[in-house]
């Protein structure tokens, strides 16, 4: 069925087929060409008027109209007539002067923007218009940044998304705040007070600390006392011409040198210094205590020079052949009558020489430097200190190498090794023991077994055999013995009864003086060893030579300072030497106390060493100290 209706903007007569109906089409009039809708069904009225005569419209072409209505082109929305625009009126705001409260309008445009009063020219900003529209729920935001809070209140049992953090009341649910406490203005300003001073406290603390840092380590890096050290005692004027003195600083200082050498240059200047001490000390008579005591000192002090295979490489030690000639220049020179200097000589050789692992270079040292009849007792005591250091190996091999030559020392190591056997070795022609007589027991017999049994552990027959009625010099020698094997293997309470029948004797050698002077210089040092403090004054003051008595002063002193490696040894600890005053021996107190306290970083150590006056001890209080520093901080 057709449908028929008239074009509503010009009236021309369209006549379609129905499936046309609710399609967009252009009217075909030239002076229309309107957009029309094709409507679902007629809207012509199938009446007309009696008597006139109808003139039927010309249809358009349906076929055309239906072409264009489903056509890609898509036309342009129909002209609407142009209505007449009404001229807007241009819209005030009435604004106040903040300056001078004068009222004017000013245009709308201006809102939110600066303007200038027309009565006081006073600059200021216009009000923006607030319009009163109903707020947009889906528009809270507007003109504001994108993530800016929402002013719409938040509705009542609604959680808030964009808050942050946790609100008050919740902390005080759960009891996280805490209330503050009233205070006073004068409690405030307590209050305050403390709490600088608190920091000025704290502030005050971290600077010392800071200078007393800073101050160790300039200490730790100070190795210019060695040279200060050696210039002083060249120092005609405040130096000493004393060459036992210069023996000692340069002893010092060649020890120092081979610690602190890095190339070969290095190494021969400290060997040179080494060289000197040699030199200087050989000056003094040959019966100079302080001579046998100094070279006694050098030997064992020239065991820094030996070295490892990498310390080889970088030619900064020597080798121990090489070791060895040099140590032998200092043993050859001792008496060769006091034998109890060579062989306290030899005793610290090897204990310095297996701290390397070098024993028995010391056996070797000890019979080229002695005599064919010396031997064994040099060798034994080289092998009973090996065996003392638990290098029983080492100390087998000297008693399988010792001359048929019967010495104490020899017999005493035969019974320490073998403490089963009833005969030694083919080689070793052993001293008979003891037996009493008339006239006291053998020297020999008593100095042989006393120390055998002691380094068997039985103190108890050891003691009996040292007080063997006889000589009390040998008795005193013998129970020296016995005390320093107690010492070395832990017995204090052996040592003890040793030391005490050692001061009873010596109080009674002490109107004959029969006593050799070294052997109660070992006493006194085994007593200090041993803690019998109250033994060891009375030993020393009844060593008659006054070096001898220096030196076992020294070796108390050395014994005390190993006891306590962490304790500040002050000027006390030299009040004994006031009495040996100009001693090599007090010296050299001087410089083990500096080197004590500066390896254990007590006190300014340096300061107080450069405080003391020219000359005298003081080169031997900076040597000490680089040592102690050196100690400390080794490269």
């Amino acid at each position: 069925m057709a449908i028929e209706f008239h074009c509503p903007h010009c009236g021309v007569l369209y006549k379609l087929d129905e499936k046309y109906a609710g399609k967009m089409g252009k009217c075909k009039n030239a002076k229309c060409q309107q957009q029309i809708l094709i409507p679902f069904e007629s809207t012509v009225p199938a009446a007309t008027v009696p008597g006139v005569a109808v003139k039927p419209a010309k249809p358009i072409d349906a076929e055309t109209l239906a072409a264009e209505a489903f056509s890609d082109d898509r036309l342009p929305a129909p002209s609407v007539p142009d209505k007449p625009v009404a001229t807007p009126v241009a819209k005030k705001i009435g604004v106040t002067c903040t300056a001078c409260e004068h009222k004017f309008d000013v245009e709308a445009s201006l809102a939110g923007k600066n303007t200038k009063c027309p009565e006081c020219g006073k600059i200021f900003r216009v009000p923006k218009i607030i319009e009163d529209k109903p707020l947009d729920w889906r528009n809270t935001n507007a003109n504001k940044p994108s993530m800016a809070k929402s002013a719409e209140p938040v509705p009542a049992g609604v959680w808030d998304g964009q808050a942050r953090g946790v609100s008050g009341e919740a902390l005080r649910k759960a009891n996280a705040l805490q209330p503050e406490d009233d205070e006073e203005p004068g409690e405030r300003r307590i209050r305050r007070l403390k709490q600088g001073l608190y920091t000025v406290a704290i502030l005050g603390i971290g600077f010392l600390a800071i200078r007393y840092v800073q101050g160790l380590r300039r200490e730790a890096r100070d190795d210019g006392l060695m040279d200060r050290a050696l210039r002083e005692i060249a120092d005609k004027e405040q130096g000493s011409a004393k060459p036992e003195f210069h023996s000692g600083v340069h002893r010092l200082a060649g020890e120092y040198g081979v610690r602190d050498a890095t190339k070969a240059d290095d190494l021969q200047k400290a060997l040179t210094h080494f060289d000197k001490a040699r030199d200087q000390v050989q000056n003094l008579p040959a019966g100079n205590e302080d001579r046998s005591g100094m070279l006694a000192e050098l030997g064992a002090a020239l065991v820094v020079c030996g070295g490892t295979a990498k310390q080889l490489d970088d030619d900064v030690r020597l080798p121990w052949d090489k070791v060895h000639p040099l140590i032998r220049k200092c043993i050859d020179k001792l008496p060769p009558n006091d034998l109890e200097v060579r062989t306290r000589a030899l005793r610290m050789l090897t204990r310095r020489l297996a701290e390397h692992d070098q024993g028995p270079l010391a056996a070797t040292i000890a019979r080229n430097s002695s005599s064919e009849a010396e031997q064994p007792e040099t060798l034994g005591r080289v092998g009973i200190e090996l065996f003392l250091l638990n290098k029983k190996d080492q100390a087998e091999q000297v008693l399988a190498k010792l001359p048929a030559l019967a010495q104490p020392a020899a017999t005493a190591l035969w019974l320490a090794l073998h403490p089963d056997a009833s005969r030694p070795p083919a080689n070793v022609a052993h001293v008979p023991p003891p037996v009493a007589g008339p006239k006291g027991t053998d020297r020999s017999s008593r100095l042989a077994y006393a120390e055998g049994l002691a380094l068997q552990g039985k103190f108890d027959e050891a003691l009996a055999v040292a007080r063997m009625s006889g000589s009390p010099a040998d008795q005193i020698q013998a129970l020296a013995r016995v005390a320093s094997a107690a010492v070395d293997t832990g017995k204090p309470e052996a040592a003890a009864q040793a030391i005490e029948t050692i001061l009873n004797l010596a109080k009674i050698d002490s109107k004959q003086g029969i006593a050799p002077p070294w052997v109660l210089a070992n006493a006194a040092e085994q007593a200090a060893r041993a803690g019998r403090w109250e033994a060891v004054a009375p030993l020393l003051d009844a060593i008659r030579d006054t070096r001898v008595r220096a030196w076992g002063k020294l070796y108390v002193l050395r014994a005390k300072l190993a006891g306590q490696p962490q304790t500040k040894a002050d000027e006390q600890f030299l009040d004994a030497f006031e009495a040996d005053a100009a001693t090599l021996a007090q010296v050299l107190a001087q410089a083990e106390v500096a080197r004590h306290n500066a390896a254990a970083g007590i006190g300014s150590y340096a300061a107080s060493m450069k405080a003391l006056p020219p000359g005298g001890v003081r080169p031997f209080g900076l040597a000490g100290t680089a040592l102690g520093t050196q100690d400390r901080n080794p490269h």
